[in-house]
């Protein structure tokens, strides 16, 4: 019987966790990643990165949105800024968090 409840309690949680509170944020940070998405096509590496003062960069949406799904990919996006710059070692840290 409390095996039951404890298990029902931690998969009720889990659930309420990804509803309320990951989805919501997936929301925010796909909005968030358009304009560094557009950036990153017109080879604004830059602005794409670090934002343009107005919107983030895919540096700062990687750590504001960090468990979402676009949190993930705006690691990979500063990851192929960072190479673009030839910053090899924080590319290597940003694909590192993509990928893991």
């Amino acid at each position: 019987m409390v095996i039951t409840a404890v298990l029902v309690f931690i998969i009720g949680g889990y659930w309420a966790f990804k509803s309320f509170y990951i989805a919501p944020k997936e929301i925010e940070a796909q909005k968030e990643m358009y304009i560094a998405q557009y950036y990153f096509e017109k080879d604004s590496f830059a602005l794409a990165l670090n934002g343009d003062g107005q919107y983030l960069g895919f540096s700062e949406i990687a750590a504001d949105y960090g468990l979402t799904k676009s949190g993930n990919l705006s690691s990979y996006y500063a990851g192929l800024c960072n190479f673009a710059f030839r910053e090899l070692r924080r590319s290597n840290i940003r694909f590192r968090r993509f990928f893991y």
